[in-house]
């Protein structure tokens, strides 16, 4: 496009919208002048272009610096990433601290999903980038805390740290226990300045450092070890390896060695088992017996401590979803399918739910059987884009490209099976749920969208 053409357009738009532009409301961006393909806008082909944007009471050009999956942007030495979709509904407020989007959830609302139950009591800002959150009361135990709007939707939802965080382990809640008998005063899951936005060349291994317990009056750093920091196990998309897990930890005692901590206040505690005994001798054969009198400790409290919330957590997901197998549970929980089982039978033995195995392997081989049928032929569309592929397995391969993020096609599916509105956001049917009208309506709208 020749520049007077791309002048003309910008100049009559302004003209016919001069009272919305004069009052702060308009938002607008011009993408006729960058380069075409077939399918529209060349991305690929758009770094050192330059456009014309208005957003309330700002206006001028921008550049285009980059583009490698998202866009990146640059204004009067501002930057931001964005995605393509975002950029041409005029989506720059990351760039001039203001948004667009409202909150989704109101004050004094009460939500349930599939991690928990909580009521909002407060929407606010959270972090360095300003993200939308919420301060939330757990309708469980009481607790409050705080949670960015993409965390709830795309990660944890309403579960709550106090009851359900998958870091509490049994070897977290065995420790807690020991530091209350001792009286000491500590801090769970501490983050300090320096161990805040670490960078690193794996991406599994930047940001935030946490530290499982910090005991104030002695200066002590103490990290509790799974076992999934001494052997390899299951892995997911986003989990680290065993040399992840391990580089990982390396990372956090230098981190904390160069801000003051002591090496000898540095104190691993292996929890790769369990049990009672196992935690119970590491504990013992730690620096922690030099500074304090471990004799005091009822070891038994800890173990009950340790077990009972989570016994009756299992229990909780297991009456409020009867029909959930083992492995649902484990991919809910984190916990391992061993432990699962072990705690299962044991709240079963409480009279706290109800588990009979032999239906449990009915069940779960049910739905092995209904999910292997789903993964090998069952066509899918997103209910967004329009885009029809053959299975969950194939759009999971293909979900970065597509989405510019990686999807699991368990969490897919269960959108198609309806067990769930949406999967990060993202709304998806079989397509032999729906018929060729319908079809051809989703992929016509997706094309309206994607044309404003």
């Amino acid at each position: 496009m020749k520049n007077d053409e791309y002048l003309n357009i910008i100049e009559k738009f302004k003209e016919e919208n001069k009272e919305l532009i004069e009052n702060g409301k308009c938002k607008k961006v011009f993408l006729e002048n960058l380069p075409k393909i077939k399918q529209g806008i060349d991305w690929s082909n758009t770094k050192d272009y330059y456009f014309y944007f208005i957003y309330d009471k700002i206006q001028g050009y921008m550049k285009i610096t980059e583009y490698n999956k998202k866009i990146t942007l640059e204004y009067n030495n501002l930057t931001i990433d964005i995605l393509s979709g975002n950029l041409k509904k005029c989506q720059l407020g990351a760039m001039f601290g203001k948004y667009i989007k409202e909150y989704r959830f109101n004050i004094d609302k009460i939500i349930k999903d599939d991690f928990g139950k909580g009521i909002i009591l407060k929407q606010l800002r959270i972090g360095k980038a300003n993200h939308k959150g919420y301060k939330i009361k757990c309708k469980n135990c009481d607790h409050t805390y705080e949670r960015t709007e993409n965390h709830i939707i795309n990660r944890d939802g309403f579960k709550c740290p106090n009851c359900y965080n998958k870091g509490n382990s049994y070897g977290e809640k065995f420790m807690f226990n020991v530091l209350q008998q001792l009286s000491v005063n500590f801090i769970k899951e501490n983050t300090f300045n320096w161990s805040k936005d670490i960078s690193h060349k794996n991406i599994k291994i930047c940001g935030d450092k946490r530290y499982d317990f910090h005991i104030n009056d002695y200066n002590i750093l103490m990290e509790i070890h799974g076992n999934q920091h001494y052997e390899e196990g299951f892995q997911n998309i986003r989990s680290k390896n065993l040399k992840e897990e391990q580089e990982n930890d390396r990372l956090k005692k230098a981190l904390a060695l160069a801000n003051g901590i002591k090496e000898e206040n540095y104190i691993i505690i292996d929890c790769r088992k369990s049990e009672l005994e196992w935690i119970k001798e590491h504990i013992l054969n730690s620096r922690l017996n030099e500074l304090f009198d471990l004799s005091k400790i009822d070891w038994l409290k800890c173990h009950e401590y340790a077990c009972k919330d989570i016994i009756q957590y299992i229990s909780q997901i297991k009456n409020e979803n009867p029909n959930m197998t083992i492995n649902d549970i484990v991919i809910l929980t984190n916990l391992g399918t061993g432990a699962v089982r072990t705690y299962i039978k044991q709240a079963s033995e409480m009279s706290l739910c109800y588990y009979n195995p032999k239906e449990e392997m009915k069940r779960s081989g049910q739905k092995a059987g209904l999910l292997s049928s789903i993964k090998l032929g069952k066509e899918i569309i997103c209910i967004d884009n329009g885009i029809i592929i053959k299975n969950s397995a194939e759009y999971e391969r293909k979900s970065v490209n597509i989405f510019d993020e990686i999807l699991n096609r368990n969490g897919i599916s269960r959108v198609c099976r309806g067990e769930r509105t949406h999967y990060k956001g993202h709304r998806f049917k079989f397509t032999s749920d729906l018929t060729e009208e319908q079809i051809k309506e989703i992929q016509d709208n997706a094309k309206l969208n994607q044309a404003i």
